[in-house]
């Protein structure tokens, strides 16, 4: 190989077609690059339309044609009317229920009533969240305790101050629970205690509910013997009473099942069959019920 070979450079292109060659590939990779980007966030960004197949129109046309046929035009549909008006309570239930339908709503009729617990810090951290969605806030904070019907009260200052700066209206317990142990001995010897007994509790009670601002309590009482159901009903009666003398409300905590032999609930006998009653059932007196579905 001679000298002059040697030196000659390794990517010399004499005739110049190396780098217009070069340049047209690098254009034609960077536009078909653009191309793929747009398409990737055109498909990020247009919403996916999910059109109903042909086949399914006519179902939906029938279906709701069948919804908009009222029960006069479907005989079979009215068939259980006969049956269910041979029962006098419940036409007087029902009678009831359209009354109740017919009335126009306030502005304050819808109630959103929300549990607060001390011992757990996610409480406070959903009512933080969900605040203005509610308006009521139960907190487990008045508990009767002992054979000598103690009123215990653990408020916390920070929540008064918190449901008084959302508008939320306090409605506390008042529970018959100490630890994880229902007492029912604290609620029964106070239903059957003397009426200077039962005055003072209510005494002690309207003092701090108004410390509190509430706007009334809610009774939460379980496992007691039903033979004082009378003595239950006499005592929740005075509590409802001086409530309402200071304007607040008796709410009660209902769970299906054993309360309903407990506590005279329904003046109706047929709502709670195989129960007789002597005194006002709890539904004359009580401003709201509870239902807990749970345990």
């Amino acid at each position: 190989m001679s000298e002059q070979n040697r030196r000659a450079f390794i990517f010399q292109d004499p005739h110049g077609r190396r780098w217009p060659r070069l340049r047209r590939v690098i254009v034609v990779f960077t536009l078909l690059l653009a191309a793929a980007l747009i398409w990737f966030f055109k498909t990020l960004l247009v919403h996916p339309e999910l059109k109903t197949p042909a086949s399914v129109v006519p179902l939906k046309r029938q279906l709701r044609a069948a919804i908009n046929r009222t029960e006069q035009d479907d005989p079979n549909a009215i068939n259980w009317q006969r049956y269910y008006s041979e029962s006098k309570s419940a036409q007087d239930r029902l009678a009831n229920i359209r009354r109740q339908m017919r009335k126009t709503p306030g502005a304050k009729s819808e109630i959103r009533l929300a549990y607060y617990v001390e011992w757990d810090p996610n409480s406070l951290t959903s009512l933080e969240e969900h605040a203005g969605s509610l308006t009521h806030l139960a907190p487990e904070w008045f508990t009767l305790q002992g054979t000598d019907s103690r009123l215990v009260i653990e408020p916390n200052a920070h929540l008064v101050t918190f449901a008084a700066g959302h508008n939320l209206t306090l409605m506390p317990l008042l529970e018959n629970l100490q630890g994880n142990t229902w007492q029912p001995e604290a609620v029964e010897n106070l239903a059957n205690g003397t009426a200077d007994k039962r005055s003072r509790f209510i005494r002690d009670l309207l003092a701090e509910l108004r410390r509190i601002k509430a706007g009334g309590v809610i009774i939460d009482w379980q496992q007691l013997d039903p033979a004082y159901r009378d003595n239950y009903s006499d005592f929740l009666q005075q509590i409802a009473d001086a409530l309402q003398k200071n304007g607040m409300e008796l709410w009660f905590s209902v769970s299906p099942g054993e309360d309903f032999k407990t506590f005279n609930i329904f003046g109706d006998p047929d709502a709670q069959p195989g129960v007789k009653f002597n005194r006002p059932a709890l539904e004359t007196f009580v401003n709201n019920f509870v239902v807990m579905l749970h345990d």
